[in-house]
């Protein structure tokens, strides 16, 4: 056996060791040697997504295309749809009403994964999809005069906003959603990843594959051949990027790395978050003094607290 250990802060031995025999002893030593090379203390930083949504952008389509209704309506016992979805749909329903040509903007739900773009699904009539840049500068509409946007939920509102400029040069008439009502859920995702990496000496993308909007230098993960001890070694802090094990079917996610990498050294999980907050009354929300600088309410018997 060929083993090499240290001691956790809990004070347990934890490490890599390979049982081998006969021809197999040798590469078994190598493989140890090489990774007993990557021991030390190491941060792990993992960017947490917002948690998902009870109901999907899928649900802004009608269940048939002649259908009037845009989003299902919750029924007793479902779970409450999403908000943003529920705003979509109204702000749908209010363009086609007077009689406009709808755009729906961006990939939804498909560009929190990134990378990999599927078949969009095809919109209510009167409604066109136009998931990208390039979309936008060939979407033809019956009248320019009478277009209007809604954004698709959890679509990256930096695309979003990269498709507007587009539309607004070609459509000088284009109207849409108040951004009041544009879901931030994959930008804040992908602001937690992008952050992550940027103070990460390695970045491991776990299920997805390659990443368009994550450096170059990032590693996709998808078999444990693709985890380098030359790659790892050096790398104080890695960021993992990806899905939870057992999410989108059988693979390496996040957890199995994080197994994997703890027992190269005393490591340290990081989790992060990057939440937007929309403020709806922005005078409000100038006028109210800060937490520190507001007064304690005065006790009950009219003395100060």
């Amino acid at each position: 056996m060929f083993a090499t250990t240290y001691q956790d802060l809990d004070h347990r031995a934890t490490g890599i060791a390979t049982l081998a025999r006969g021809p197999l002893s040798e590469h078994a030593e190598q493989a140890v040697q090489a990774w007993a090379a990557c021991l030390r203390t190491r941060r792990l930083l993992v960017p947490m997504a917002a948690a998902a949504c009870a109901a999907s952008s899928a649900a802004l389509l009608p269940q048939t295309r002649s259908e009037g209704v845009l989003l299902p309506e919750p029924t007793a016992g479902s779970p409450a749809p999403c908000g943003s979805a529920i705003g979509a749909r109204e702000c749908i329903r209010a363009f086609r009403e007077r009689g406009d040509t709808v755009l729906l903007l961006g990939a939804g739900a498909d560009a929190l994964v990134g990378g990999r773009r599927r078949t969009v699904s095809p919109e209510p009539i009167g409604v066109l999809a136009v998931p990208d840049r390039e979309t936008a500068a060939s979407v033809g509409v019956p009248d320019a005069s009478a277009v209007s946007f809604v954004t698709r939920p959890c679509s990256p509102t930096e695309e979003v906003a990269a498709i507007l400029t587009v539309l607004r040069t070609r459509f000088p008439l284009l109207r849409g959603q108040h951004p009041d009502q544009w879901c931030y859920r994959a930008t804040d995702g992908r602001s937690a990843a992008r952050a992550a990496a940027l103070h990460s000496d390695l970045t491991l993308c776990a299920q997805l594959g390659r990443i368009e909007w994550l450096p170059k230098s990032a590693v996709a993960v998808t078999e444990w051949e693709d985890l380098l001890p030359e790659a790892v070694a050096p790398a104080a802090t890695i960021a993992l990027v990806g899905a939870p094990r057992g999410l989108g079917g059988p693979g390496i996610g996040v957890a199995d790395l994080i197994e994997a990498l703890s027992g190269l050294g005393p490591t340290s999980v990081v989790r992060q978050r990057v939440v937007s907050e929309v403020i709806t009354d922005i005078f409000a929300s100038f006028d109210a003094p800060p937490p520190s600088a507001r007064t304690a309410p005065p006790a009950e018997n009219g003395g100060t607290s």
